[in-house]
């Protein structure tokens, strides 16, 4: 007899209640370019310059919280590095300087999405090198992962706004700084 009052309770009891979530996960295609720099190389000591260009591709699923918040995990492959083309000497070789560092990359974004379609996201993100190029006057430095020059884990602090430009298409603009040294 006390279970079916408790089963009686619980089911008026969930009946009761106003407004109820269902888990919902939404998928997303990323695509698109960066530009990179590495703070402390030859080059970019200092400066404000993002001169090499990458590309990221990958895919994410966006958890809602509520109609205003969510959780967004992405899988992405980034290219990053750095890059000049003329050293600071006339016979200098080209290239002068280049790093590309291949990075496959899982960032973990908490979400803020208003009313006008504007997204504003903020997270880390934890990246393994899988490929590393390094290029100083011409002569190839570097060419893999497992010589000690570039550092295997990195942690990345992470900015991002979208806009949506069309239905369920938006642009995106990202900044991401490292609280880990790449080297």
């Amino acid at each position: 007899m006390i279970k079916k009052i408790l089963s009686i309770l619980l089911v008026l009891f969930a009946l009761h209640t106003t407004k109820i979530y269902a888990q919902r996960i939404m998928g997303e295609a990323i695509f698109g370019m960066n530009l990179s720099k590495i703070e402390g190389d030859l080059i970019n000591n200092g400066s404000f310059k993002f001169n090499k260009p990458g590309l990221n591709l990958g895919v994410g699923a966006i958890v809602p919280i509520n109609d205003l918040f969510a959780i967004n995990v992405q899988t992405i492959f980034s290219q990053k590095g750095a890059y000049q083309n003329y050293g600071p000497y006339a016979d200098s070789a080209r290239p002068y300087y280049k790093t590309r560092l291949d990075y496959a990359e899982v960032p973990i974004l908490f979400s803020y999405h208003d009313k006008n379609g504007l997204t504003f996201s903020t997270g880390l993100a934890y990246s393994r090198l899988v490929r590393a190029r390094w290029t100083v006057n011409g002569r190839e430095v570097s060419n893999s992962t497992s010589d000690g020059y570039f550092s295997l884990n990195n942690l990345d602090w992470i900015a991002d706004f979208k806009y949506k430009v069309w239905r369920n298409a938006q642009i995106n603009i990202q900044y991401q700084y490292g609280i880990t040294s790449v080297w």
